[in-house]
């Protein structure tokens, strides 16, 4: 079988405000599948989605959970920049309305969104949140 053709970029204005960046977020849930390593369109894994949606916005980020943790400021409680980070293992991003949009292996697999306090596994996992930009 020939490999699924890459979902094509959807086109949003890179103001880089919340919205802009949740709804291009949203714009890939259910059409992009989780791609272990993956980056792009086509394919992503956890920090390779967020890497991908805040590039668009000129907002650099590197590719691994933990490294990501490591950027932008503290949302509440949680690790700062100076504390270890080590055992980050996932990533998403928080779209309001106790959601967030992230590339996992759960069910079907790939973008998906998710409640974070109503989900038993996400609500327990939960470490901090941080702003980027």
């Amino acid at each position: 079988a020939s490999a699924p053709s890459p979902a094509p970029a959807p086109s949003v204005p890179a103001s880089g405000n919340g919205a802009d960046i949740a709804a291009l977020a949203r714009s890939f849930v259910g059409k992009a599948p989780y791609v272990y390593g993956g980056a792009g369109p086509g394919g992503f894994d956890c920090s390779g989605f967020t890497m991908y949606i805040y590039g668009r916005f000129g907002i650099r980020l590197p590719h691994g959970a933990t490294d990501q943790m490591r950027c932008g400021a503290a949302v509440g409680v949680g690790p700062t920049m100076g504390e270890d980070v080590a055992g980050i293992t996932h990533c998403g991003i928080y779209v309001g309305n106790d959601q967030f949009v992230h590339a996992s292996t759960y069910g079907s697999g790939g973008v998906l969104l998710t409640a974070l306090n109503g989900n038993p596994y996400y609500s327990a996992h939960y470490i901090a949140a941080r702003r980027m930009g």
